[in-house]
């Protein structure tokens, strides 16, 4: 069982991270959109972990990331996926993976004080 709270408010921030509509990454993850806002809601009280998967690998985590999350843990940091976001797209592939890391920390650190500006 997850912590149905913690789960939702990591899909949300983390779907907003990246910049997408539900119907966004609906498309992108093979979501509907319909489970994916049932998802971030906390609506479903049991996820199915392909669905989560699926947000995961298109979202730039893992089941693993998600469940340290839900219990409480802390995350691994998670990367950007450079062709999630295309216009990141040719300067993380111009990088050597240390910058590329680099890059994706800062990014990351970034988006989270913006939303945490937000609220």
């Amino acid at each position: 069982m997850w912590d149905v709270e913690r789960g939702a408010s990591f899909l949300l921030e983390r779907r907003h991270v990246a910049g997408y509509s539900l119907r966004e990454l609906s498309q992108r993850s093979g979501v509907s959109h319909q489970v994916l806002s049932m998802l971030e809601r906390g609506v479903q009280e049991s996820p199915r972990m392909e669905y989560v998967d699926a947000i995961g690998r298109t979202l730039g985590f893992t089941l693993n990331d998600f469940a340290r999350v839900c219990a409480g843990e802390t995350p691994v940091t998670p990367t950007i996926q450079a062709t999630s976001w295309p216009v990141l797209e040719q300067l993380m592939l111009s990088l050597d993976k240390q910058r590329q890391e680099m890059l994706s920390s800062f990014l990351l650190k970034t988006a989270k004080t913006f939303l945490d500006t937000l609220r």
